[in-house]
């Protein structure tokens, strides 16, 4: 009781030297709301992924060949780009839409050279998320995987496009976190840890236009009519300056054209460098983040000057970046506290942030032998369309498809293809629950052989592996000051032999004392005694 009275008087001096100007009624109200230590609360916000999905999305359409152009005899060959239009968040679902901007090259009825029909296959797909909402930031990308051309009739074509369409989706999230009070009654001890987080902070995206004149590289004969087209963006490199992302990329034309004159078609590879700036909107300048960077084509519009002696193609691609945002940084908290005086409860709040843990990128280089029903006497152009990537039970799968145009040894173009397969051994991945992986294709190689056409093709897989980060703030600290403790019945020195769980902070807590006042009568260094050790620790008086 001797405890509780010297309390009570340190409360009302607080106040005033006269404890008669309160009631007891007054000073009673006064002290419960003192005791309630509600502590500041700091608000960190980051993103939290309510879906990352994907699906293989089919259409089918019909073409009548132009007037303008011949009959159909054979068709050679079918290719395209997937663009994106737009992508919108509904309650449970995420509906992607865009075309296909799809090229048929065939050899016209009577012979002569290939000739190229151009046309938009438009889709729309929907990808069910449960947890997404028309609040929720979408992200998409849409990849050709494959397309198919067959004569119907002389004049009318049937093509069915393959697209690969993956969609992901974020919520505003964020947590809460106590710093520890710098003025608190001196019979209050806190508990502060820190974590390092790595968690999603900014979604942004830029749309941007790419527009040029662009020569044929030297040695290429002139193009008098471009057969078929395409382009794949990519980015290069990226950096932080201030509140921009600076991105740097490039953009891949490929034409295959014929030139006057010539039998035989020809492939030329432009390469347009670009360079944009995407506003941040957290934008502290922290050096410590990383970016996951998608660029999808929006539109797109390639053609040759003009003439029949062009050496230049005029292209304008518009397109999205789409950039996720991580930022690394260390985020202190009150995870306990205690008085010597009152006994006390603590009110903490649970959060799981999501944190990204490590990224690696894999390289492959994939070998195989196309056959051919004739000998190839050289390529025209080479086209990898992605597949799917599958996750197994060591590591993913990569599957994709290759096709070859060519020249035969008689003249005649033609084509090649197959299914190809890359593998990524990624050990320990049966324990992995969030990870992202994404396939990327480099600059193909093709060759002719005896019986074929050898292609390499490199493969990147890179993948993203997060991890939810457990964090229990306190938030506020109710101390019991209708029942102080009785410091006189404890004892005032306690001899403790260390246990191997225990820490400062617990043996502190559990003899009523404090981590200074142990450290002040023992000798050891760091943070915590060893284990075994005996300490003298004293009560707090």
């Amino acid at each position: 009781m001797q405890s509780a009275s010297v309390s009570s008087a340190k409360l009302v001096f607080y106040f005033s030297s006269d404890a008669n100007m309160f009631n007891q009624t007054h000073l009673h109200l006064w002290r419960r709301k003192y005791m309630e230590l509600t502590l500041k609360r700091n608000n960190i916000p980051f993103y939290r992924k309510q879906a990352d999905s994907g699906v293989t999305h089919e259409e089918t359409m019909e073409m009548i060949v132009p007037d303008s152009l011949p009959d159909i005899q054979d068709v050679l060959d079918a290719d395209g780009t997937a663009v994106l239009r737009s992508k919108e968040c509904d309650n449970g679902k995420i509906t992607v839409s865009g075309f296909v901007r799809a090229n048929v090259v065939y050899t016209p009825d009577g012979g002569g050279i290939a000739r190229g029909l151009n046309t938009q296959i438009p889709f729309t797909t929907t990808i069910d998320a449960a947890e997404v909402t028309p609040e929720s930031k979408a992200l998409a990308n849409t990849e050709l995987s494959g397309i198919e051309a067959r004569a119907l009739n002389s004049r009318k074509l049937s093509i069915r496009a393959f697209v690969n369409v993956s969609a992901s989706a974020y919520n505003e999230g964020k947590f809460s976190r106590s710093p520890t009070p710098e003025d608190c009654q001196e019979d209050v001890e806190f508990l502060t840890e820190i974590c390092e987080l790595n968690p999603v902070t900014d979604i942004s995206e830029k749309a941007f236009t790419i527009s040029d004149e662009l020569s044929l590289p030297a040695g290429k004969p002139p193009i008098s009519l471009i057969i078929k087209s395409g382009v794949s963006l990519s980015a290069d490199e990226y950096r932080v300056a201030g509140s921009k992302l600076i991105l740097k990329g490039s953009a891949n034309v490929l034409i295959v054209y014929a030139s006057m004159g010539m039998s035989e078609l020809n492939s030329a590879n432009l390469i347009v460098p670009f360079s944009e700036v995407i506003d941040l909107s957290d934008n502290d300048g922290a050096e410590y983040k990383t970016f996951d960077v998608s660029l999808a084509p929006t539109g797109l519009y390639i053609q040759e000057s003009g003439s029949d002696s062009a050496t230049t193609v005029s292209v304008e691609i518009t397109a999205v970046a789409q950039a996720v945002v991580c930022k690394k940084f260390e985020a202190s908290y009150i995870s306990d506290a205690y008085s010597t005086a009152y006994d006390a409860d603590c009110a903490s709040e649970e959060h799981y942030v999501p944190s990204l843990e490590s990224e690696q990128t894999f390289k492959e280089t994939v070998r195989e032998t196309l056959p051919t029903a004739v000998n190839a006497r050289s390529i025209v152009c080479t086209r990898v369309f992605p597949g799917e990537t599958v996750r197994g039970a060591d590591g993913y799968g990569v599957a994709f498809k290759v096709t070859v145009t060519y020249c035969s040894e008689d003249g005649r173009t033609m084509t090649a293809s197959g299914k190809l397969n890359a593998f990524f051994a990624y050990p320990g991945l049966p324990y992995i629950n969030d990870i992202r992986a994404t396939a990327s294709f480099g600059e193909p190689f093709a060759a002719p052989v005896a019986g074929g056409i050898e292609v390499r093709i490199p493969v990147e897989l890179h993948t993203r592996v997060f991890k939810n980060v457990h964090i229990n703030p306190v938030y506020s600290v109710n101390l019991n000051d209708e029942m102080p403790k009785d410091s006189a019945k404890l004892p005032s020195i306690v001899l403790c032999r260390v246990g191997s769980d225990d820490t400062l902070w617990n043996l502190a807590k559990r003899y009523n004392s404090t981590r200074e006042l142990i450290h002040l009568t023992n000798e050891f260094e760091g943070d915590t005694p060893d284990p075994g050790s005996l300490l003298v620790i004293a009560k707090k008086r």
